[in-house]
């Protein structure tokens, strides 16, 4: 079985390169505050985690100064990955989630499902490279320290 993932919160301002996301971090911002605001980070929060190689603290990039955050990983539902420090730009700024993952939430009553273990081992592979998608962890690896070291 193939399985298809989608994905959220690759903003080049995080050091994803650009083409994983359409828009960035600032683009996808809202004016006000959804009333489901707390529901969504807390379902981003809880998130399975699927890759845990990040040891460096991620900083706001929004904050003046920026300010730690927190080491990066990225988390899944089963459906959808995303880089766990998103939830602080949900909880703090407002950052716009997409609307068919915030139905994926609500569907699932606001709490992230159990994902089969033959699915998760597929998704890590997936996002590892091993089946060559363009979400390959090397290659995000490689962009998040071309970044650091700029």
């Amino acid at each position: 079985m193939t399985i298809q993932i989608e994905r959220f919160g690759f903003f080049p301002e995080l050091g994803f390169d650009e083409g994983l996301s359409d828009f960035g971090i600032r683009e996808r911002l809202h004016a006000g505050r959804s009333p489901d605001l707390d529901a969504i980070a807390g379902y981003l929060k809880d998130g399975w985690i699927c890759v845990e190689a990040f040891d460096e603290d991620e900083v706001d990039v929004l904050a003046s100064p920026p300010s730690p955050i927190g080491p990066m990983r990225l988390l899944t539902d089963g459906l959808w990955v995303w880089p766990n420090v998103v939830t602080h730009y949900v909880a703090n700024y407002g950052l716009e989630v997409p609307e068919a993952f915030v139905a994926r939430m609500k569907v699932n009553r606001w709490s992230v499902p159990e994902v089969p273990d033959a699915d998760f081992d597929e998704i890590v592979d997936l996002l590892c490279g091993s089946t060559g998608d363009e979400l390959g962890l090397d290659e995000i690896l490689d962009m998040i320290e071309r970044e650091k070291d700029v």
